[in-house]
């Protein structure tokens, strides 16, 4: 299998992954707004991942894409750590933000 095949099956098969993750969070009864964030990470990074097979590799739309993705799996990083340490009040904000 050559490069580009293997990147457009494999990106191809991640594509249907995340969005059936994506789907399965959204659809179960209720959401949580961690379950949102998380619903919202896996569509931009279903997208991300069909734009990358089609296009056939990172350029143009699949740069811009995967730096939109890396961002919303930061706010869900960060937002998970905000509830972990809600009860560490000496610990200094930029700790919670540096995910971002």
């Amino acid at each position: 299998m050559s490069y580009p095949v293997a990147i457009t099956v494999l990106h191809g098969l991640c594509a249907l992954v995340y969005l059936a993750l994506g789907l399965l969070v959204v659809l179960r009864a209720r959401t949580s707004r961690t379950g949102w964030i998380l619903a919202v990470a896996c569509f931009t990074t279903a997208i991300w991942a069909a734009t990358v097979a089609l296009a056939g590799g990172l350029n143009g739309p699949g740069a811009i894409l995967e730096t939109l993705r890396d961002g919303v799996w930061a706010i869900l990083t960060a937002h998970m750590l905000r509830g972990v340490l809600a009860g560490r009040r000496n610990l200094p904000r930029w700790l919670i933000a540096a995910p971002i």
